[in-house]
């Protein structure tokens, strides 16, 4: 849960759904403290800007977690044990086991689910990538790029812009105020 105080549960801090259908939460709380802290000069910097690069990141672990799920209903489905090809048959048919029909529709349901936070997820990043493009800088749009939109690490963007760490460090922290400019334009 980023931007959250560990002090708060989830079931104390309510869910906010953005444009694109994923879970913010404690929005209203986290916009505060942030502004507060950022008053305040705790380090807390281009907090908006990594708010809004992060939904990427947030929005593929939501997918994956419902695929997950998906897989494990797929199993269940697929277990031949969990079919009783042995039962009474009614109207000439196989005995299908009491809530049988129910997963098959869950399933299909969490089919549809994820096929439309997939359709959200890459309107999402075309949005972000597009936010992206704005910037003037291109070593700033190469660093947020990969970073956020492709998920690589700061050891492997290092790696392929042939520059040094503490240069790109210092990169992404000047991108992330350029962003940041960009994201109060939005």
């Amino acid at each position: 849960m980023a931007g959250v105080s560990p002090a708060y549960t989830a079931r104390q801090m309510s869910h906010i759904y953005d444009e694109y259908g994923a879970a913010v939460q404690g929005k209203a709380y986290t916009a505060a403290r942030v502004e507060e802290k950022t008053k305040e000069g705790n380090g807390v910097k281009h907090t908006k800007a990594r708010m809004y690069l992060q939904k990427i990141k947030d929005f593929e672990a939501r997918i994956k977690g419902k695929k997950a799920l998906l897989k494990e209903l797929t199993s269940n489905l697929l277990d031949v044990s969990s079919v009783g090809f042995s039962d009474e048959k009614v109207s000439g048919g196989l005995a299908v086991p009491k809530g049988f029909a129910d997963t098959i529709i869950k399933k299909i349901e969490l089919e549809n689910e994820i096929n439309a936070d997939i359709i959200r997820f890459i309107g999402l990043k075309n949005d972000i990538t597009n936010a992206i493009y704005k910037l003037d800088n291109p070593v700033y749009i190469s660093i947020l790029f990969k970073k956020y939109v492709e998920g690589k690490d700061f050891e492997k963007i290092v790696e392929e812009v042939h520059y040094e760490p503490g240069y790109v460090y210092n990169m992404h922290g000047q991108a992330l105020e350029a962003f940041d400019k960009i994201c109060e334009e939005m």
